[in-house]
């Protein structure tokens, strides 16, 4: 008997496929390039302090006009590969764990939808006013944390809401 229950129970166990870990190991991100790599115009754009009058991105999107002059906070969500544009979402937005998706950077677990409400784009553009041919990633510190961002807040026809940034620093830079 006891081996007929051990025979089934090895039988069994063998039928069920295996737990598929991938979906619970976060991917890791490249490492950041060297700040040696920017050049200089645009190692400009890091901000020494982090400034005053922040505002999250659900306040600006709601408030600000285009032409304004602002100063936001949120979550990076993506960096576009060889652009200098970036997404912000707002701090109240929940954030993917590791549990959730293997990026939990990018929100991977939220529907789309939700995440555009909380989320503006920040352009860095070159003296043309062209969108930089280079991400920004790394310079200063930037990746998948916490920026604030000051630049002109521009929204188009359909709403959305782009600021140009002037400067950025990491959330976590010092306060004047």
């Amino acid at each position: 008997m006891k081996r007929l229950v051990l025979v089934l129970a090895t039988l069994t166990l063998a039928g069920c496929p295996a737990r598929d870990e991938s979906k619970n190991k976060e991917i890791p991100l490249p490492p950041l390039p060297p700040a040696s790599s920017f050049p200089d115009d645009l190692r400009s754009l890091v901000l020494g302090e982090k400034p005053g009058g922040i505002r999250e991105v659900l306040d600006v999107k709601a408030n600000a006009r285009s032409g304004d002059e602002v100063v936001v906070r949120g979550w990076v969500q993506e960096f576009v590969k060889d652009r200098g544009l970036f997404t912000l979402v707002d701090v109240s937005f929940k954030r993917c764990g590791p549990t959730d998706c293997n990026t939990p950077w990018d929100y991977c677990c939220a529907p789309r939808a939700d995440l555009v409400k909380h989320m503006l784009t920040v352009k860095i553009v070159g003296p043309d006013r062209q969108v930089l041919a280079r991400d920004v990633r790394g310079l200063g510190g930037a990746d998948y944390v916490k920026l604030v961002v000051v630049g002109e807040l521009q929204r188009d026809e359909a709403g959305n809401v782009t600021v140009t940034a002037k400067g950025f620093c990491r959330d976590d830079a010092g306060t004047p």
